[in-house]
């Protein structure tokens, strides 16, 4: 039978998929279909990157956070109190106001490896 749990920040754990450039990922739920954890961003242009067949859930804790689409089709501003959403496989990057940083929970659910990184 499950039981309730808590996992505090010491207790979040590095992403085996490594991190991409210019965020910094904590994992603190990582189980079947699902991915729960932290990001913050520095600021500047982050690395170009897809969660697989994982659709993930932002929702912006505080700062500023452009997500942009490769293929240049869309590009969305998110900041405190916002939820975003990156569907499943779409390339993209975070970029953050220089002087500025970023941090948001994010939840994947699918499957496959949650972060892939791309040139």
């Amino acid at each position: 039978m499950a039981t309730l749990r808590i996992v505090r920040p010491e207790d979040r754990a590095i992403p085996p998929e490594g991190q991409t450039p210019g965020l910094r990922r904590e994992t603190a739920v990582a189980e079947e279909g699902v991915w729960i954890g932290v990001v913050h961003a520095d600021p500047g242009v982050g690395g170009w990157h897809h969660h697989s067949e994982n659709d993930t859930y932002v929702y912006m804790l505080d700062g500023v956070m452009r997500i942009e689409q490769r293929d240049g089709r869309a590009a969305i501003d998110g900041k405190r109190d916002d939820f975003l959403l990156i569907p499943r496989k779409t390339v993209h990057r975070e970029i953050t106001p220089e002087g500025e940083h970023a941090s948001a929970i994010i939840i994947r659910v699918g499957s496959g490896p949650a972060v892939v990184n791309v040139e």
